[in-house]
C-alpha cells in the first residue's frame, strides 16, 4: 500500500466537522502498525488530549485500488461524551 498527498476527502460524514469543532485540542495517534492484507490496510487510533487517557479510539479501514484510496471507513468507540 501506498500513500500519496494531498488526499481529498470524496464523502464526509455529517458529524465530523461537529465533533472536530467540539474537540479543537485533541488529536487523533497511530495505535499501532499500519496493517496490510492484499487490497485494505487498517490503522487503529486514538482520539483525545496529547499525554491524557483517549476519549476515543478507532480504526481507519482504506481499500486500495490502482494504488490509490478508493474507500476510507472511520470507526470510532468509546466516546465517553454521547449526545
Amino acid at each position: 500500500m501506498r500513500c500519496q498527498a494531498p488526499v481529498r476527502p470524496v464523502a464526509r460524514h455529517p458529524c465530523a466537522p461537529r465533533l472536530i469543532d467540539r474537540t479543537p485540542d485533541f488529536v487523533f495517534t497511530a495505535a499501532g502498525p499500519v496493517h496490510v492484507l492484499r487490497d485494505l490496510g487498517y490503522l487503529a487510533f486514538t482520539y483525545g488530549m496529547p499525554q491524557q487517557p483517549p476519549a476515543s479510539i478507532g480504526y481507519d479501514v482504506a481499500q486500495v485500488r490502482d494504488g490509490r484510496i478508493a474507500v476510507l471507513y472511520t470507526l470510532l468507540n468509546g466516546f465517553t461524551d454521547r449526545e
